[in-house]
């Protein structure tokens, strides 16, 4: 069983594989995205693992799937981490775009900010440790980062 793992709830298997693919181009110089697995789990949800991810990379997972640059807003996007037994998401209201809250086993709930302050915060969510069991999923694919060419502004026209 894996310890760290995003659950994504939407009816496009494409999309979500684009969104996690354009996700770890963003890494691409980093090894956690070089294999990140996803997995089938039934009734539109995909499960993302991301084995190698620090804290800080797997809650900008979190974040960047609750906000992909394809714009397409998924049901649910939900990180969990056994280890340290946190629920990581990004609620509804939020309005900011550059956070993912946490909540521990004790229902504790924290504001993490990607300039690595992090605040108590009432969340009015709980705590939910899901227990996804891999060898019970089928496994779609493993992503790895590619090198995006950045194409120029008058590339259209010089080629």
């Amino acid at each position: 069983m894996t310890t760290k793992y995003i659950l994504v709830r939407f009816h496009d298997r494409k999309l979500v594989l684009e969104a996690v693919q354009s996700f770890a181009n963003l890494y691409f110089d980093e090894e956690f995205s070089k294999n990140i697995e996803v997995y089938f789990s039934g009734f539109r949800q995909y499960v993302v693992v991301l084995p190698k991810a620090d804290e800080m990379q797997f809650m900008f997972a979190v974040n960047y799937l609750s906000y992909p640059e394809s714009k397409v807003k998924f049901d649910d996007v939900i990180g969990f981490d056994g280890i340290t037994r946190r629920t990581y998401f990004i609620p509804s209201s939020d309005d900011e775009y550059d956070n993912c809250y946490t909540i521990d086993s004790e229902n504790r709930c924290l504001k993490h900010c990607f300039d690595g302050n992090a605040s108590i915060a009432e969340c009015g969510q709980q705590y939910i440790d899901p227990g996804v069991d891999l060898s019970a999923l089928h496994h779609i694919c493993t992503i790895s980062a590619v090198k995006v060419k950045k194409r120029g502004f008058l590339s259209w026209l010089f080629g």
